[in-house]
C-alpha cells in the first residue's frame, strides 16, 4: 500500500523564510544603492563647492593685482593686506609688488623669480578665506604689450599704466592660478588671464 504525504503543516513557515531573505537581499540592495547615491550627491556638492570657491580667488586677486599697481592701501613693511580683512587676504606685499611690476632680474635675483616653481600648491603669492574655506591664489607677470602709440604714453604714465587707453597704452598680462580646497581630497583648480591696461 502506497502512502501519501498531505501532512503540510510547515510548508508557511518555509515560504516566510523565503520570503523574509528575498526581502533582507532587497532592502540589503537598496540601502547599498542609496549609500552610493549619497556619496555621489556629496561629492558633487564639495566638486561645486570647491570651484566656487577657487572662483571667488579671481575677483580677489585682481583686486590686490589693480590695488597693488596703483599703490592704494597697501602696507610694504611685511606680509598684510589689512583693506580686506573680511575674506582674511595675506600676502607678503614687498615679493608681490616685485612680481607685479616685474622688477626682479631673474639672473641676478633668482629667489624673487618664482614663476617655474611656485604655485598654489607652493609657495602661493596670495592666500585667502571665504566662507571658512581656504584659496591659495599664484599671480605670475606674463608679458607687457604697447599698443599703437602706446610707447610715448608708457613713459608718461605710471609704473607701467598708459595715461590714455585711445591711443593705445601698454597692456600687461598676468597669469592667474586659483585653488579652492574643500576638504583633503576635494579641491578645484582655475587658471585665468588678467589683462592691465
Amino acid at each position: 500500500m502506497e502512502r501519501k504525504w498531505r501532512n503540510e503543516k510547515g510548508a508557511v513557515l518555509v515560504v516566510a523564510i523565503f520570503v523574509i531573505m528575498a526581502l533582507v537581499v532587497v532592502g540589503s540592495l537598496a540601502v547599498m544603492v542609496t549609500n552610493v547615491e549619497l556619496d555621489i550627491s556629496r561629492n558633487d556638492r564639495f566638486g561645486k563647492e570647491a570651484f566656487f570657491i577657487a572662483d571667488a580667488g579671481c575677483p580677489i586677486s585682481t583686486k590686490v593685482l589693480k590695488d597693488m599697481i596703483l599703490n592704494e592701501g597697501i602696507d610694504y613693511s611685511g606680509p598684510s593686506y589689512l583693506k580686506y580683512t573680511e575674506h582674511n587676504i595675506f600676502f607678503d606685499s614687498y615679493i608681490f609688488l616685485n612680481k607685479v611690476r616685474n622688477y626682479y632680474d631673474p639672473e641676478t635675483e633668482p629667489g624673487l623669480n618664482d614663476k617655474r616653481v611656485d604655485s598654489p600648491d607652493n609657495m602661493p603669492d596670495i592666500t585667502a578665506e571665504v566662507s571658512g574655506r581656504d584659496i591659495s591664489i599664484d599671480v605670475d607677470w606674463r608679458h607687457r604689450k604697447s599698443g599703437a602709440g602706446g610707447s610715448l604714453l608708457f613713459a608718461m604714465g605710471y609704473e607701467g599704466i598708459g595715461a590714455d587707453r585711445s591711443h593705445g597704452g601698454v597692456k600687461i598680462y598676468y597669469d592667474i592660478t586659483t585653488k579652492g580646497k574643500v576638504s583633503k581630497n576635494t579641491t578645484a583648480e582655475i587658471m585665468a588671464v588678467y589683462l592691465n591696461q
